[in-house]
């Protein structure tokens, strides 16, 4: 009876895993290749596709699988337990939410996306307020509903879907550490670098962008016979095993901008391709939540790239290329500290405040003391106080990111944990960082964290007492060693 109850769980979750496959090509798709006229009709299919999942994962039948699995879980091996583990949360989470809601919500997300598109070409909050306003008021029930049924606070309901290991509590911690103390930091380290010279600007058109950006991601460990790079509004990564689609955004003017955006998701693109490959239609097989996939491609895109090895490698790779460059060209804006508007330009002090916004604004949004008019006003307050700029306009300001459009709340707060691990990864990895040795870097992060897919429920990498250290003291320890010594 039990070893069938757990066999059809693995059956019910791989019909899951491929649905969820599916939809994510028609996410790339619609970022990439999608007609403008084909917006309504893509809308309704991702929205019977989400029902779908939503469908397959909370069907009571569940449950009762789940429970005579439960049953005689000790005849299970470690990572079968592992499995169930997972299936059981997943479970939970979809069941607490009701179809309808799940429903609206998938509809009104990609309305939402196609509206944000829209209004940051025009430059038109109004246009992405009107679309965002229904969805919104679609998260706050979903937080309720949540809320309710895991017995936490509304937000920590949200982070459960990116990281079931994060709450609210841990956020406010680590976000009001931050906002003690780097904005004293970011003017230190600005002032020590005062007399840094300015570089030569790089002025790559697009082809010598993607070309480079291949190049480069290619020499991490990536396999272009299992995905593929194209460019789109905003960079993000879709797929798993064997088929993983990633986008830049290529900045005219800034061609190392649109690399360090590429290397970006190829951070998340080496993880996602080699979860553990007998496990990859499996709950246990996927990553160890978006906190860590973040960090992984925060790693790759600030403390491997943003460093002086790495600007030789660069070099190196540019002058293969026949692109004209020096070294100085490169690794000066690499590592020059220079507060700025947009979250994916920026360089590794400023990035945290920009997180702190985010932060301020979407927990205003989820309780009520923020309306959607006033996020402009808002923003703009914000960047002044903490990075002394004012965005130029709406595209450049509170536009500029896509995760509200597509109903993320909880998420920005992965970006700053990540952050955390990847100084983790920084102090594990030092010597092949400076030796740009990317086959090791590679293979001890495949051995020692991308193949055990969600074996364990939290990142150990390093030994306990590194792993408790404070995250902010440890992010604001790292930033000092790196840019004031």
């Amino acid at each position: 009876m039990t070893a069938s109850a757990y066999q059809k769980l693995t059956e019910i979750f791989e019909r899951a895993y491929y649905l969820k496959r599916t939809q994510s090509l028609l996410n790339w798709d619609s970022a990439v290749m999608l007609p403008p006229a084909a917006g309504p009709i893509r809308a309704r299919q991702m929205a019977i596709q989400s029902e779908l999942i939503h469908q397959t994962l909370s069907d009571p039948h569940l449950g009762k699988f789940i429970s005579n699995a439960q049953a005689q879980e000790s005849t299970l091996d470690i990572w079968q337990q592992a499995n169930l583990r997972e299936m059981r949360r997943l479970y939970r989470q979809h069941q607490a939410v009701p179809e309808a809601l799940h429903s609206r919500l998938a509809e009104e997300t990609v309305h939402c996306e196609q509206a944000w598109r829209q209004a940051k070409t025009d430059n038109n909050f109004k246009l992405f307020a009107k679309a965002f306003a229904p969805l919104m008021e679609l998260i706050r029930k979903k937080s309720e509903t949540l809320s309710s049924a895991l017995e936490l606070d509304p937000y920590s309901a949200l982070l459960q879907d990116y990281d079931p290991s994060v709450t609210k509590i841990d956020c406010d911690s680590l976000f009001t550490s931050l906002s003690q103390k780097l904005p004293s930091l970011i003017r230190e380290v600005t002032t020590h670098q005062a007399e840094i010279p300015e570089s030569d600007p790089l002025d790559w058109d697009t082809k010598s962008q993607m070309k480079i950006c291949r190049q480069v991601i290619r020499d991490l460990g990536f396999d272009f016979e299992k995905g593929r790079l194209d460019k789109s509004a905003h960079p993000f990564t879709e797929g798993g095993v064997n088929d993983v689609r990633m986008t830049t955004q290529i900045e005219p003017h800034q061609p190392l901008h649109s690399l360090l955006s590429a290397i970006h998701e190829c951070g998340h693109a080496l993880y996602d391709l080699h979860l553990p490959p007998d496990w990859h239609t499996q709950p246990v097989g996927a990553a160890l939540g978006m906190s860590v996939h973040e960090g992984v491609a925060l790693f790759y895109e600030m403390t491997v790239a943003r460093s002086t090895y790495f600007a030789h490698y660069l070099h190196q790779q540019c002058q293969s290329i026949g692109l004209s460059t020096t070294v100085d060209n490169i690794r000066i804006p690499l590592l020059k500290v220079n507060p700025g508007a947009i979250r994916i330009q920026a360089d590794e002090v400023t990035y945290l405040a920009h997180l702190i916004i985010r932060y301020r604004i979407e927990t205003k949004l989820l309780e009520g003391s923020l309306e959607i008019e006033s996020i402009p006003t808002f923003w703009n307050e914000q960047m002044h106080n903490l990075l002394g700029i004012t965005p130029k306009d709406y595209a450049e300001g509170c536009l500029q990111d896509i995760h509200w459009a597509l109903g993320l709340f909880g998420y920005f707060p992965c970006y700053a944990i990540g952050f955390a691990h990847s100084c983790h990864l920084f102090r594990w990895l030092q010597e092949e960082i400076e030796q740009c040795d990317f086959g090791k870097i590679l293979q001890q992060l495949d051995h020692h964290l991308f193949s055990r897919g969600s074996m364990d429920t939290k990142f150990f990498l390093l030994n306990e007492s590194v792993q408790t250290t404070d995250p902010a003291e440890f992010i604001l320890n790292y930033l000092e060693d790196k840019y004031l010594k």
